[in-house]
């Protein structure tokens, strides 16, 4: 399994967990959790499918079968396990991280399939935001929350998907598949994470986003990741989060291998 498919997936789980979340914020019963949780993970991509692109929803094929369990069966232990109160937070810190990681992997899902279908970038975009967005806002719909409150949350969440969407289909020409994907992943996790350390004070999504940014920048077949590793270190010198140091330290590990001055990452690596 690549690195992407485990971010999808890992998205997939997310989603499931957000609309079960939903569900229960409601007061509503086991299925419709389930309800919830299959349109938050699957309701952007059968919006595109049916309205944009024109054809039978990939999520209704057989091929994307396991994706529909695994979103089910996290919606389900979510639904058991929200009671308990360290598992609870343990869990939602966790799904903040997957969240922002993952939101890069359904922006590239949704431009690709429209980039495929012949759609031009200033439409293909549109097909990002859809893919990406069209899933929580229709599972707000679901749970009974009001057009303006559903108008106003998550403002800054959908400004980073629209600005991801729009730089990913037009620069998709210029870029192979694989290199515009880890960077628009790195764009959604660096700046969720700045967001959820700054407004929301989620040091666990930044502990964990440490490890994520060194493997994804190993990934990169570019000269210009090594600067972006320095800059991850001298970040990392004014981090207090429990953990940090560890997470920084594997980034760069991670990165080691693609690195041409060795003896300038060791230097830098024995100074953290």
């Amino acid at each position: 399994m690549s690195l992407f498919t485990s971010i999808y997936y890992a998205g997939v789980v997310v989603c499931g967990i957000l609309g079960a979340e939903k569900s229960i914020r409601q007061k509503q019963f086991f299925s419709h959790s389930l309800l919830t949780a299959f349109w938050m993970a699957f309701g952007g991509g059968i919006i595109r499918d049916i309205m944009l692109l024109q054809r039978i929803p990939v999520v209704l094929t057989f091929e994307c079968l396991p994706d529909v369990i695994i979103a089910e069966l996290s919606a389900g232990i979510y639904y058991v396990i929200h009671r308990d109160a360290p598992l609870n937070r343990t869990a939602k810190g966790l799904v903040g991280f997957f969240d922002a990681s993952s939101l890069g992997t359904f922006i590239s899902i949704g431009i690709e399939a429209s980039l495929t279908s012949g759609f031009p970038p200033c439409l293909a975009w549109f097909s990002g935001v859809v893919t990406a967005l069209g899933g929580g806002i229709l599972t707000d719909f679901l749970c009974g929350t009001p057009i303006p409150k559903i108008l106003k949350s998550n403002i800054s969440y959908r400004v980073i998907t629209i600005i991801g969407c729009i730089f990913y289909s037009y620069s998709r020409p210029y870029n192979n598949e694989k290199n515009i994907q880890i960077i628009v992943i790195l764009y959604t996790l660096l700046v969720n994470t700045a967001y959820s350390q700054y407004i929301r004070r989620n040091t666990l999504k930044k502990t964990c986003c440490h490890p994520l940014l060194g493997i994804l920048l190993s990934q990169l077949n570019t000269p210009h990741w090594a600067s972006i590793i320095i800059i991850l270190i001298k970040i990392h010198q004014n981090q207090k989060a429990f953990g940090s140091h560890i997470a920084c330290q594997t980034a760069v590990l991670y990165s080691l291998k693609f690195w041409k001055n060795r003896s300038v990452l060791f230097h830098k690596l024995l100074q953290m």
